[in-house]
Parts: structure tokens; C-alpha cells; sequence
């Protein structure tokens, strides 16, 4: 097989030379090499792999999946099992691969397809190599690649070449990667891309996407075939052949269109129109994965959802277009990046750097955004996951790029409100309200809706900022269906609360910022915070009758560039009052600002601790 025998001598060239560093990983990459090659319309990917497994626990890249659709057709793959000499002990059998429908979480049915083998051995160390190969007849990007197996694991040689037609006319962005032009004729040019991948380091708090972190390579033609012929010369040109895609696809059936009629009968307010249909679409749908022929991107008939009452964020947002059309009402596809921390948007590169869809509707002063997959979410709610992002709005003729709405303080701000009672026993009786914004609201609203009450109770209880406590009640509650906050009371016993010091005792306050931020000779990440982070405690500590408290330190504010916190305090008689509030403002810092960002959460999380002197 030529593929092996090719490799046998880079192999045992790359075992040999290896740094002892990098026997000591568990498991490394030693090559992962693709090679691009449009011809015809058809693009033609080969991909070779060879992974040297050190130990036991490097073997989670032996199971290989290798993903494929019905136009993504797969073919010549081989496999084998090598000792670090050279000498082969296992040849990938066809009888070895398993074929499969790749399910995704949430999805119904998919046209995805995936062949699996393993290739492990019981002798260490040992190496794997694989190839194969897939031919797409459709598809929007020529190229977007990434030596990364795992972002935990090493590769040691990525690289990457591309032959295309010299009248292929493409757009590139690369990142961590060298380029180098290998041949040219009247015909084709090739390219090469090297690289190596040292691994990234373990996740941190706000971090940027790993997306942004690890070698890419992205190649765009200006026209190219996906269900119809589109041109990517502009974000107009790419968002129209989204438009043309997708059109003709909202038609109801009669006693459906009768009944939105019905529903929105005796309003002319279009506000209002809307409200009602979002309230049926989450009452009559839920989301479900459902992705066939070229159903990455095309969505299926608005009569599709209405007889299934279920769809993708695609078919959803359809369906709800043609609900507002029977109403008279025009609505928009925005495309979006719905990662929890998105890459950095290309604007420079028009391409779809989306993955999830929404709908806009425009009236007069205002605009108002749809999302169509959530059952829980408010009425013209833009979440954390979508907020400030850059999206794709579709329009016939018309496409553009928009910039969704950002939170402010006001839609994340998170309040505690906490009174406590200290006890004789040097334990504490608690009543809490905590009112959610943001991203806690979003997390406590869907459990609200959808989960069971044991899971509900678990998820209470591990969120009380409190250690040694019993819950003797506690309740959810939102104030209206489409409210943007919700509210959590409970009762609580703290064991433990008081702790002896000398003759006096002592408390602390609960920590106002939950957040872990790791030292800065650890940090390997820059910061990144797409949101404002708002927290406000309002504290009422209520002392047994003739016990005396005293505050330390004193009341303070501290404004750095990063963020702010206030904290100010009042004693009278058995009772104190205290008051905080910190703000983190949204933005990117690179990791030389790290150790001033530590030294800010620092002083927040200095413990603020409480005097109090019993009766003599």
C-alpha cells in the first residue's frame, strides 16, 4: 500500500528524533496532512494520520469516526497498527468498519453517516496511522482546516496543500500557519500550509473561542454550487443566495392559516399580532434537530413544522415567517454564531460563520428579535449566547450585515437580598431573594420550565453560595410568562456560622464574586468578556440581643479599568446592614493585562470579615 509505504520512513525518522518531552505525553500526533483538490466542480479531500500512543490514557484517538453525508461521498479507507521499530502488526479489515447514522443530540433523523473502527493495541508504545478519502459535489468553503485532533493532544507536523484551477477565483484567511507555493502550471496551483500544535492549555474563565487559539485555514470561493449556484463576492451577494434557498417555503394549509386569524382577531396592533403568534409557536413546537439533503442549510416547509410540531432553529423560524405573513407581516433571517464564546467575526471574508438562525421583524421604531427554538425564553429576548453578535439579515435583494442588540447592566444584573439571624449555637437561620438577569436567568428559567422537581432542587442547592447549610424551603417564581428575570426565596440553617477568635467571634460575608480566576503566573489565556457582569447584595446581619459587631475593613470603592465594586456598611445597635456592588465591564484584554485584571478581583474577594463580642 503505497500510503504505509510512505510513511514507514517519516515514522521511524520521527520516533527516533523525538524530544523526551514529547514521549512523555500520553499521546501525540506525529503527522496530520490534508490535501484539498478541486476539479470539476468536485472537491476532492484526502486526509493522512499518524498518531503515537505513549500509554493507556492516550488512547481516546484510537476510536476513529470519520463523518460523511449522501454528498459527501467516502471511500479508500485504510488503517494500520505499527510498533515504534517499524514493524507492522495490524491492517485495517474492512469487516473492522462499522457504519452508522450519526445521531446529534436533540436531532430526530439526520442524512449524516459515520464510519468507525478502532485501532489499539496492547504493547506500548505503539502507533496508528489512518487515511481517506472524501469527495463533496456541493459545499460553500474549499478549505477549512485544523491540524487539531484534540486540543489536549500535540501535533507534532500539520500541513495542509490545495490545488486549484488558476481561474479559481477565493478568498483566505490563516492563522499560526506558513504558506508556500509548491507548483504552478497553466492549469493548477498548489499551495502548502505548515504548522505544528503544542496543545492548549487547560480551559480558563473567559477565555477567547479555542477557535481563535489553534492553526486555520480557510478558503472561500466567490461562486460556488450548494443546493443552487451563489456568488460570495460580498455579504450581499452570500445573504441573497441564503434568500433564494430558502424561498417558497411558507406556505400553510387552510385550517392553520384560519386559525392564526382567529387568534389575532380584534387587534391591529402589530406588536401585539406578534406577541400572540410567539406564544402559540412556543406552545405548539419544540426544537429538534432534523437535518436531510442539504439540510445544513436549507430549511424544510413552514407545513413541515405545522403537521410535526417540530423543527430546527432553520424550519422554526420558517414556520414563524409564515405565521407573520398570514398576518401581514414581514420578517427577516438573521444568521448568527450561537457559541456560548464566539470567534472572532471575518468581515473581511464573506462566508457563513454562523451556525444558528433567527428571525427580526422591523417595525416603525423599533426591531423586534425572534428566537425560535426556546420554549422558555420572554418575548423579544436576545440572550447571552447571541447579544452583540454579527449577524447575516436576509432580505431579497438586500442582504447586510447587522449587529444584534448588546445586554446592559440593567438586563444581567444579578440581586441577593439575604437577611440572617446568628444564632446563640454560633449558627445562623437565613431568609434569601435572589432576582436573576442574564445568564443565571436563562439557566434557573429553563430548569423552571423544563426540568423535574428532584432536578430542580439539586440544582438549588449546588448553587447557594454557602457551605454547611440546610434548606428548609425554597421557591422559583417569574413575575409574568415573559418576564426577563426570576426570582429564587429560600430558608436556610448555617452550621459553623460564627467561629471563635479569642474572647470575640467572627463571620465572613458570602463572596459577592463566585467566579475562580487562577494566579497569574498560571494564566495561559487572554480575557474575554462578551457581557457585563453585575452583581448587588443587599445583607441585613441581625445579632442576639446585647452582642456587638464591629465592620472590617471599612467601607470602600475600588474603579479600575476592568470593572468597579462598592461595598459600604451602617451598625446600629444589634443589627448591621451591608451593601455591594460590582460591576465587570464587557471587553478584550490581552494576557499582559492578566495580572492587574487578578489583582482587581483580589481585593474584591478580600474577606470582609465581621467582629462581634458576646455579653460579658
Amino acid at each position: 500500500m503505497n500510503f504505509f509505504r510512505l510513511t514507514y520512513p517519516i515514522l521511524l525518522l520521527c520516533i527516533f528524533s523525538l524530544p523526551t518531552s514529547v514521549r512523555s505525553q500520553d499521546c501525540v500526533v506525529l503527522k496530520n496532512a490534508t490535501h484539498y483538490r478541486l476539479e470539476g466542480g468536485d472537491l476532492e479531500i484526502t486526509d493522512s494520520i499518524l498518531i503515537l500512543v505513549n500509554r493507556r490514557e492516550g488512547e481516546r484517538l484510537t476510536e476513529i469516526s470519520l463523518p460523511y453525508s449522501k454528498n459527501q461521498k467516502i471511500s479508500k479507507v485504510n488503517g494500520w497498527i505499527a510498533l515504534t521499530d517499524g514493524k507492522q502488526i495490524r491492517e485495517l479489515q474492512s469487516k473492522d468498519i462499522k457504519e452508522t447514522n450519526q445521531f446529534s443530540e436533540g436531532s430526530l433523523y439526520e442524512d449524516r453517516f459515520v464510519k468507525k473502527f478502532q485501532l489499539k493495541y496492547n504493547v506500548y508504545p505503539y502507533i496508528i496511522g489512518y487515511t481517506y478519502r472524501l469527495k463533496l459535489d456541493q459545499f460553500t468553503v474549499l478549505t477549512d482546516w485544523t491540524p487539531v485532533l484534540d486540543p489536549e493532544i500535540p501535533t507534532l507536523d500539520g500541513h495542509v496543500t490545495v490545488t486549484l484551477p488558476t481561474r479559481t477565483r477565493y478568498r483566505e484567511v490563516y492563522s499560526h500557519l506558513r504558506k508556500s507555493r509548491l507548483d504552478s502550471t497553466s492549469d493548477h496551483v498548489t499551495f502548502r500550509y505548515d504548522t505544528k500544535f503544542d496543545g492548549l492549555p487547560e480551559k480558563e474563565a473567559f477565555s477567547p473561542s479555542p477557535e481563535d487559539l489553534v492553526p486555520r485555514l480557510i478558503l472561500v470561493p466567490e461562486s460556488f454550487f450548494y443546493g443552487i449556484k451563489g456568488q460570495a463576492q460580498s455579504w450581499r451577494e452570500l445573504g441573497n443566495w441564503f434568500y433564494l434557498l430558502n424561498q417558497d417555503l411558507l406556505t400553510l394549509d387552510k385550517p392553520e392559516q384560519e386559525e392564526v386569524l382567529q387568534l389575532i382577531s380584534g387587534t391591529t396592533e402589530k406588536r401585539e399580532i406578534i406577541h400572540r403568534l410567539y406564544h402559540y409557536l412556543q406552545d405548539h413546537t419544540r426544537y429538534i434537530n432534523v437535518s436531510v439533503g442539504i439540510g445544513g442549510l436549507k430549511s424544510y416547509p413552514a407545513t413541515y413544522v405545522s403537521r410535526n410540531r417540530f423543527g430546527d432553529c432553520k424550519a422554526l423560524s420558517n414556520y414563524f415567517k409564515a405565521l407573520l405573513s398570514v398576518a401581514g407581516i414581514a420578517s427577516h433571517f438573521v444568521l448568527v454564531n450561537r457559541d456560548p464564546i464566539p470567534a472572532i467575526f471575518r468581515k473581511e471574508i464573506p462566508s457563513l460563520q454562523f451556525n444558528h438562525v433567527l428571525l427580526a421583524v422591523p417595525l416603525e421604531r423599533d426591531t423586534i428579535w425572534i428566537e425560535n427554538t426556546e420554549n422558555a425564553e420572554p418575548f423579544n429576548y436576545v440572550g447571552v449566547s447571541t447579544q452583540n453578535r454579527t449577524g447575516l439579515w436576509i432580505d431579497p435583494s438586500d442582504s447586510k450585515l447587522v449587529q444584534l442588540p448588546s445586554l446592559a447592566e440593567s438586563t444581567v444584573r444579578v440581586e441577593r437580598n439575604m437577611d440572617v439571624t446568628c444564632q446563640r449555637d454560633q449558627s445562623a437561620k437565613v431568609r434569601l431573594t435572589f432576582r436573576f438577569r442574564g445568564q443565571e436567568y436563562e439557566a434557573f428559567n429553563w430548569m423552571h420550565v423544563n426540568a423535574n422537581q428532584s432536578d430542580k432542587e439539586e440544582y438549588v442547592k449546588n448553587y447557594m453560595p454557602f457551605a454547611n447549610y440546610e434548606v428548609a424551603d425554597w421557591k422559583l417564581e417569574k413575575s409574568s410568562r415573559d418576564s426577563a428575570s426570576i426570582d429564587l426565596s429560600a430558608d436556610l440553617k448555617l452550621s459553623g456560622f460564627l467561629r471563635k477568635m479569642g474572647s470575640e467571634f467572627y463571620f465572613s460575608t458570602f463572596p459577592i464574586l463566585p467566579l475562580f480566576f487562577s494566579d497569574p503566573s498560571q494564566r495561559k489565556n487572554a480575557l474575554y468578556f462578551p457581557y457585563p457582569i453585575v452583581r448587588q447584595d443587599s445583607v441585613t446581619y441581625h445579632l442576639q440581643e446585647s452582642w456587638h459587631m464591629r465592620l472590617y475593613p471599612a467601607n470602600q470603592t475600588l474603579s479600575t479599568k476592568f470593572g468597579k465594586y462598592q461595598v459600604s456598611a451602617k451598625i446600629q445597635g444589634e443589627t448591621l446592614w451591608l451593601s455591594r456592588k460590582l460591576w465587570i465591564y464587557p471587553g478584550y484584554w490581552p494576557l499582559s493585562a492578566y495580572k492587574e485584571f487578578y489583582e482587581f478581583t483580589k481585593s474584591v474577594k478580600t474577606t470582609e470579615q465581621i467582629i462581634v463580642t458576646p455579653p460579658k
